[in-house]
């Protein structure tokens, strides 16, 4: 009897040791955004699907937690202030992004991004999405490929390169290492002063340096022989010389009235 007791008891003992085993351990799940939503501290997901439910716009607010990747489809949107993930983005979704880390951002499609804080490490853009790199934006990598466009008036990037039809507007900010780019793709520069080398710079393939519009200098350096031909610059009329040209055409338009 005794025996059978002590059985009993080192069962129930066992099964308490799994069971905070499991719970310890627990493998996270699936979460499906069909309608408005958060993501809090100490939630932690697999994947994370979200989706309209027309014609109603799926919001999700991702505060903390963490999920292994978070897929956006349809038109909507992600607004990420803090958390770990991944994301892809796809249709005519929107990620806006203002704080927490990112590992691997991707846009598909139509889909369009707002990087304006947070850690991201890899950006890459695809189809026709479009990526705008903002303020107290921090990247180690941001690519164009296909026809996917990036508007970037601020932040910091490590690497910036574009490939195929990919397209890249800078118009401020800083990059750390270099630009570069092939095939098709264009990367277009606005500011003032602008110029560009085939040569020189850090491992020899050139450099474009110039002024950006609020002032701050930059110098950066190319990755590849092939990249200099796809630096297109423009340059940004002088607010004087914009005076001039409006005060012109006002001249203009009254001497025609008379």
């Amino acid at each position: 009897m005794r025996q059978v007791m002590c059985r009993k008891k080192i069962l129930t003992i066992l099964a308490v040791i799994l069971f905070a085993g499991n719970a310890l351990y627990a493998v996270p799940v699936d979460k499906i955004f069909t309608s408005d939503g958060v993501i809090r501290e100490g939630d932690e997901y697999a994947r994370v699907l979200i989706y309209d439910t027309p014609p109603h716009r799926t919001t999700v607010g991702m505060f903390g937690g963490s999920a292994y990747t978070i897929f956006a489809y349809d038109s909507s949107i992600l607004n990420k202030t803090g958390g770990t993930t991944e994301v892809y983005s796809y249709n005519e979704s929107t990620i806006n992004v203002g704080g927490g880390t990112i590992y691997t951002l991707n846009s598909y499609d139509s889909s369009n991004i707002n990087i304006f804080g947070g850690q991201t490490y890899h950006v890459t853009v695809y189809d026709t999405g479009t990526v705008n790199i903002l303020d107290n934006t921090n990247l180690y990598t941001l690519f164009a490929e296909d026809s996917g466009v990036v508007n970037m008036s601020s932040g910091i990037v490590g690497r910036i390169g574009a490939g195929e039809f990919g397209v890249v507007n800078m118009s401020g900010g800083l990059v750390r290492d270099d630009l570069a780019a092939g095939d098709s793709s264009v990367i277009n520069v606005y500011g003032y002063n602008l110029a560009k080398f085939p040569t020189g710079g850090k491992i020899g393939d050139g450099f474009v340096l110039g002024e950006w519009e609020n002032g701050i200098t930059f110098n950066f350096y190319f990755y590849g022989s092939n990249t200099y031909s796809h630096i297109i610059l423009h340059e940004i009329p002088e607010p004087a010389t914009i005076l001039l040209i409006v005060i012109g055409s006002i001249v203009l338009r009254r001497r025609r009235t008379f």
